[in-house]
This record gives structure tokens, C-alpha cells and sequence, in this order.
């Protein structure tokens, strides 16, 4: 049973092999928005970005899902939290939440108690399997 948190090095070497995933599941959510746009000019007319973000957050999501399910990956899984977090748990050993960062690489988050607790080290997503690392990962759009 885990009982530490991971270093910054270790972190790395167990999300390494998840990344491609991560990202090529990401630029397709991307995609997705942009056939939206085409197909739907006027019904997409004046969303504003948290619409944009929250779809493309829904959709990267919904891709990692589907990919999961799909095999090939069963170092990961996905799943909610309380409150509809969607954290990405990697070997048992961190769980990843899925966010749109700032240029500074720092989420934009309201100060929930969901929040405050995940950014303090605290499972928001039951564990019987020990200790795990809660990390933020996401993307900066340009």
C-alpha cells in the first residue's frame, strides 16, 4: 500500500505513458468544437468561452472514455468525484484532474471545499488501494 505522495520525477514517469493519450484524446475535443462551429454557424453564434471550455472539457472526457473502454490502456481509468469532477486515476497512484489552465499553468478554479481539498493532498475519489497523488493537468489555449 502507497502511503507518500510522489516527487515531481516520479509523477512524470507514471504519467508518461498515458500522455499521448491524454493529448491526442485532447486535440480531438478540439475538433469536435470546431465541427460544432462549422456545421452550426448560427446556433454557435455568441457562445461565450465558458461554453467553449466547458465543451471542450466535456468532450475530452468523453473521448478518454471511450478510448479507455476501448483497451490498451489499463494503467487508467476514469471516473467522478463527488460533484462531478472528472479525475483520471493513473496506476492507482495519482488522480488527474482535467482542466484549462492559464498562461501561468495554474487552474482558474472557484475556491469549492472540493477544490481546496484536492489541492490539499485529500482523495476526493475513495481509494482502497492506499495513498495517491492528486495532480492538475490540462491545457492552455491559444
Amino acid at each position: 500500500m502507497t502511503t507518500h505522495l510522489l516527487d515531481e520525477a516520479q509523477a512524470i514517469a507514471i504519467i508518461a505513458p498515458v500522455k499521448p493519450l491524454l493529448s491526442r484524446e485532447l486535440h480531438g475535443a478540439f475538433k469536435d468544437w470546431t465541427t460544432v462551429l462549422q456545421k452550426n454557424p448560427d446556433e454557435t453564434g455568441g457562445l461565450t468561452p465558458r461554453v467553449r471550455w466547458g465543451f471542450i472539457h466535456d468532450r475530452w472526457a468523453n473521448r478518454l472514455t471511450k478510448a479507455i473502454a476501448g483497451g490498451g490502456y489499463p494503467m487508467i481509468r476514469l471516473t467522478k468525484a463527488r460533484g462531478g469532477l472528472n479525475v483520471v486515476v493513473i496506476s492507482d497512484r495519482i488522480d488527474l484532474k482535467l482542466k484549462k489552465l492559464d498562461p501561468s499553468l495554474r487552474s482558474r478554479n472557484v475556491q469549492t471545499g472540493q477544490t481546496v481539498a484536492f489541492d490539499n493532498q485529500q482523495l476526493v475519489v475513495p481509494a482502497d488501494h492506499g495513498r495517491v497523488t492528486n495532480a492538475t493537468g490540462g491545457y492552455v489555449p491559444d
